[in-house]
């Protein structure tokens, strides 16, 4: 908030003590900032002598609203392991899809290199979620998922017993 009940007032004292309390006030020139809701504003704040507007002085105040912070993961999916589960020999993997708050924004909602439900192939695969916040602060997090093999894709290996060399009748000779 820019009301000075929260970024604070000017408070004056008389000039001198023949003189009455002074009247304190203040102008703002608003400059608005490069995300929503966000601004520079210049107080100027006087304290005039309420008998002669000629004697015054005047302070100025900077009040900035701006977001400087990334946004915060407040649940991250894990490191997953996972075995195919494809005939393909693959793996259809689903998680739980990441949260993410921001400061001055809320909700924010994260965007993934993948979705819950994708399928992948075996080995390591790195999945990274990144939230930004209407000002282009970001976070990112990251998980591996891994596919072990357990897959039957290749035809069974058979060993042969060695040839044999028999003779035709139950007994062979002279």
């Amino acid at each position: 908030s820019t009301d000075p009940m929260v970024s604070g007032f000017a408070t004056a004292t008389k000039g001198q003590s023949g003189c009455d309390d002074p009247i304190v006030s203040y102008a703002d020139s608003i400059s608005l900032g490069k995300c929503p809701g966000t601004k520079r504003i210049i107080r100027i704040w006087t304290a005039t002598d309420p008998n002669n507007a000629l004697l015054k002085s005047n302070c100025v105040q900077l009040v900035e609203l701006k977001d400087d912070s990334p946004p915060s993961f407040t649940s991250c999916p894990s490191n997953l392991t996972v075995y195919t589960n494809t005939t393909d020999c693959k793996a259809t993997v689903s998680w739980s899809f990441p949260t993410a708050t921001d400061d001055c924004a809320g909700a924010v909602t994260p965007v993934g290199s993948h979705t819950s439900g994708s399928v992948f192939p075996v080995g390591i695969t790195k999945v990274v979620y990144v939230a930004t916040d209407g000002c282009g602060n970001a976070a990112e997090h990251s998980f591996t998922i891994t596919v072990l093999s357990n897959c039957c894709n290749k035809p069974p290996v058979i060993n042969c017993p060695p040839d044999y060399l028999g003779c035709p009748v139950l007994q062979c000779g002279p």
